[in-house]
């Protein structure tokens, strides 16, 4: 047999004589199979790149449900056993000027008296579990968003609502967070899981808080009062956002997609996961630290009255228009005690 190998290309052609020519040398195989991988893998890589391209063009361009450039968000706090919304708070997100975006707080005393649509008066924090128990479309979250639509003469555009494991499992998470608790808590009575009492002590200070502790923290009322407490729960909520924001490492494919499993399995939200995302990365052009924060109590909108649901809280005016007016010119407001003695 011929040793093609150690010829010319002619010199092989020649001697062929017409027989079928042998293979090409391994060696060719290999440049033609490294230069197929070569064209594959530039491809990938371009898919990939249009890929990030877009996504982060859908990023910075696309924006959440709204009707006026401000998205309002519900957030709730369901204590799971009684059925009732432990913590109320709204996040209103200004995005009608991209380069200079607002976010604002506004906690809801649980116990305001409200009308609840379709049903009867009740303290606010019972429309969640009127509505879970009356499968009212999308739940209590749903009738509660509803409630406070009709009184602040507000859209609320969204909701999250998480139970006390769901808040703990976040918390975790994220790694813990770290609060700055303003004055020491002392709280004698607070409750176990047994009916009982497990006393709690948190000194002042910066202190780092895991799941459990922060829960303790947001929902400790003995020492203080329903209304120092909503303060904490915004504290701890910025202080998730600002951990998940801040955090180098969060923004990367693997990570995210941890965390919104997490997310998924403890968050009950009528918001999809691109909005989810689109909410995350609007959140990181906004200076959290500096975020407005407002909680409605009797030291400016409301005053306490005794009825059939027992001690509860109604607009100081007879109705709600301050409460609707406050809540319009939210992001011109630095304190809400000032806007109240306005009236």
């Amino acid at each position: 047999m011929i040793d093609y190998y150690h010829y010319s290309p002619n010199e092989v052609q020649n001697s062929l004589d017409g027989e079928p020519q042998l293979d090409q040398h391994p060696k060719h195989k290999r440049h033609r199979l490294l230069k197929w991988s070569l064209a594959l893998l530039l491809l990938l890589t371009l898919i990939a790149g249009a890929l990030i391209i877009g996504g982060y063009w859908y990023l910075q361009n696309a924006s959440l449900d709204n009707t006026d450039g401000r998205t309002n968000i519900l957030v709730l706090g369901v204590d799971d056993a009684a059925g009732l919304s432990d913590s109320i708070m709204i996040a209103s997100i200004d995005k009608s000027n991209p380069t200079d975006p607002s976010v604002a707080l506004l906690s809801v005393p649980r116990d305001l008296y409200v009308s609840v649509p379709g049903f009867h008066s009740a303290k606010i924090n019972a429309a969640h579990s009127i509505g879970e128990n009356n499968d009212y479309p999308g739940g209590g979250p749903a009738l509660t968003a509803h409630t406070l639509e009709m009184h602040f003469d507000m859209p609320i555009h969204y909701f999250i609502s998480l139970d006390f494991e769901g808040f703990e499992t976040i918390v975790d998470a994220v790694g813990g967070v770290e609060i700055d608790v303003e004055r020491a808590i002392d709280d004698p009575r607070y409750p176990d899981e047994s009916g009982g009492y497990d006393p709690l002590h948190i000194p002042a200070g910066v202190q780092e808080m895991d799941g459990d502790l922060a829960l303790r923290y947001a929902r400790s009322r003995k020492s203080t009062n329903d209304f120092d407490r909503a303060y904490r729960q915004q504290q701890v909520a910025l202080a998730v956002s600002d951990k998940l924001l801040n955090d180098p490492g969060f923004w990367r494919p693997r990570t995210i997609r941890g965390f919104m499993a997490v997310f998924r399995d403890n968050v009950k939200t009528d918001m999809s996961s691109m909005e989810l995302l689109v909410l995350g990365n609007f959140s990181r052009t906004v200076e959290l630290e500096s975020t407005p924060q407002f909680v409605l109590d009797t030291t400016n909108l409301l005053m306490p009255v005794t009825n059939e649901t027992g001690s509860a809280l109604v607009p100081r005016s007879g109705d709600f228009g301050e409460i609707q007016l406050f809540v319009d010119q939210i992001f011109t407001q630095t304190d809400i005690d000032e806007f109240s003695r306005q009236f």
